[in-house]
């Protein structure tokens, strides 16, 4: 298998790398983080060559062209515009930087197969159920990014660049190497300073997150790569999301905080009150999450556990 996986530095990609058999030829685009080559060479991961640039300029793109293979068995794009948190504060740059970074890489570099991963973010200001059957007309401007590269696909696919794709719609995922800023790290180093103070929610809390733990989020795209299913759109969820004031109380109790106090702030980036199935998925992949809330987080404290005594 020679791959090439773009946005390989990020809290998915380390754990997709770190999965990954050996006797794979890993071609690892990456950007700002210095400790990254590190990393690899810590996690003996010889069959992984690293690559540094900045997706969102073409002629550093069309420069890392000409130094890959022409053609790969499958890319992997995991690479990701600002987080939905910041994407307001530049729409114009994170809308047009993601499709010009995706759309001058997929012209450049071509392969027999594509799995993009794009984001339950599309179906921003919907309700209830949702699919890739609805239409969709987010405004949030990360989730404008991950449509606009969603709908580039097709042409590439008819004019022989890519193979075959499969789009997936991932909703939230958590787990080792995720930000300090995300809501399960927050949660257990909270948790584990005491819970003095109230947790922070961004918002009423009464949005909806639907979140799979790392394992499970790599697992699934693996089986994806290794199927011969072609030209899909998929969400990715467990199809079980939770209040975020729900997540919070349940994952304090999972850390040992009984009643956690909870304070209110803002509003959220996002607000979702929509919910994914999982059927597509386990029909298409044969794929079901299989972690539970419970041993996720626990798995997760140890990790930070592990790297806070490293340090």
């Amino acid at each position: 298998m020679r791959l090439l996986v773009t946005g390989a530095s990020g809290f998915l990609g380390r754990n997709f790398l770190l999965s990954l058999d050996p006797s794979w030829t890993v071609d690892a685009v990456y950007l700002k983080d210095n400790n990254f080559p590190g990393f690899l060479t810590q996690s003996g991961l010889q069959h992984v060559s690293l690559h540094r640039c900045d997706l969102s300029d073409a002629e550093q793109v069309r420069a890392l062209a000409d130094v890959l293979p022409k053609r790969f068995d499958t890319i992997l794009y995991l690479a990701a515009d600002p987080a939905p948190v910041t994407s307001k504060a530049d729409p114009a740059a994170v809308s047009m930087s993601g499709p010009i970074g995706f759309t001058t890489l997929l012209s450049s570099v071509h392969s027999d197969r594509l799995v993009y991963l794009s984001s339950g973010a599309v179906y921003e200001g919907l309700c209830g159920e949702v699919g890739p059957q609805l239409s969709v007309a987010p405004c949030l401007p990360y989730a404008v990014s991950k449509l606009a590269c969603e709908a580039c696909i097709p042409s590439f696919r008819d004019t022989g660049y890519v193979g075959g794709y499969v789009t997936l719609r991932l909703f939230a995922a958590y787990g080792r190497f995720e930000a300090p800023r995300r809501l399960s790290t927050r949660l257990v180093r909270w948790a584990a300073g005491g819970a003095r103070e109230a947790f922070e929610i961004h918002g009423d809390g009464r949005n909806l997150i639907d979140m799979m733990y790392v394992s499970d989020v790599v697992r699934g795209i693996k089986k994806v790569i290794a199927s011969e299913v072609s030209d899909e759109v998929v969400d990715f969820a467990t199809g079980k999301p939770l209040s975020i004031n729900d997540f919070v109380q349940r994952s304090a109790e999972i850390l040992g905080v009984q009643g956690a106090p909870v304070r209110h702030v803002g509003e959220a980036a996002g607000y979702q009150e929509f919910v994914a199935s999982s059927r597509r998925m386990e029909k298409l992949f044969d794929f079901r999450p299989e972690i539970p809330l419970e041993q996720g987080l626990l798995e997760l404290k140890e990790h930070l556990i592990t790297a806070d005594n490293s340090q």
